[in-house]
């Protein structure tokens, strides 16, 4: 990615990205990015959305808000005045932008003075090959999993086990577990995306959530508490992380990471943000 005019800009040299297709095709619908570069400090993401039959092309530009301050509103800049060269079925190419407007929320306000209100730029993207269709199912084998989080209500277990989902050349796609351990007396569950075969240094997707159960019947709720009340909640954070070890095919690893941020509507009655290690074994 190039941002023009932004000297506070850092570009990643090697940021990695979610190509997602269209329904029942291999068309490339869209691009997601995390990890595009810093900005003053701060991660810079994007979401590139495809031109489709009856609408145009979109660009979304957004700031990882894990570090800032509670309360405060972070930046987001978007535009559908875009200009698209791509190969066929979107596999790859470029997106022009110019003067995306940064978002002011009608009820939360603008972000902070500091931040530029347009944006202009370009980002280049290239796909991997989708599955073959044809190919053998990728095969699921239990693992060892441990958590460990530097907050107070925090209960590890050591005991955990997780289910290691496998890409078709042998190497681990992921690794997910419904409970790691406790949060504040709640079950806790994750799950680690190491798709494309990732070595130590790489960024890769974390997501850690609780899910609070719908109170019984028996129970009184506020008013408020009403409209949830059916199927409960989940509390989510979720975040890119940088593998710090991993063994061949991805079969074991570790990694720390700090400020892992609360991706779902704010909570006072959660961490805004998470930090701890992770570690893994398939076996």
């Amino acid at each position: 990615m190039t941002l023009d005019g932004v000297p506070t800009f850092e570009p990643s040299t090697a940021g990695r990205a979610n190509c997602q297709s269209v329904v029942a095709g291999t068309d490339v619908a869209g691009v997601t990015a995390l990890s595009l570069g810093d900005m003053d400090g701060n991660a810079l993401r994007a979401a590139v959305n495809l031109p489709a039959a009856g609408a145009s092309g979109h660009v979304s530009l957004f700031i990882d808000a894990a570090h800032f301050p509670d309360g405060s509103v972070a930046p987001m800049w978007d535009t559908d005045e875009v200009e698209i060269q791509s190969s066929s079925g979107g596999a790859s190419g470029s997106v022009r932008f110019a003067d995306a407007p940064i978002r002011v929320d009608p009820e939360l306000g603008a972000p902070g003075p500091s931040w530029p209100t347009t944006l202009s730029g370009e980002i280049t993207w290239s796909c991997g090959p989708w599955f073959a269709e044809d190919a053998p199912g990728a095969p699921t084998v239990v693992g060892q999993i441990t958590l460990e989080l530097s907050r107070i209500g925090w209960v590890g277990d050591s005991s955990a086990t997780a289910t290691c989902d496998f890409e078709a050349d042998g190497s681990v796609a992921g690794v997910a577990s419904d409970k790691v351990g406790l949060l504040q007396g709640e079950p806790m569950a994750l799950a680690l995306g190491l798709l494309g075969d990732p070595r130590a240094g790489d960024e890769v997707h974390l997501m850690l959530s609780v899910h609070i159960a719908a109170p019984s019947p028996a129970q009184s709720v506020p008013i408020a508490a009403l409209m949830a009340a059916t199927s409960g909640r989940t509390i989510g954070w979720t975040d890119l992380v940088t593998i710090e070890e991993i063994a061949y095919l991805g079969l074991s690893g570790r990694l720390a990471f700090s400020d892992v941020p609360m991706e779902t509507t704010p909570d006072p009655a959660w961490p805004a943000s998470l930090s701890g290690e992770l570690s893994w074994e398939c076996r």
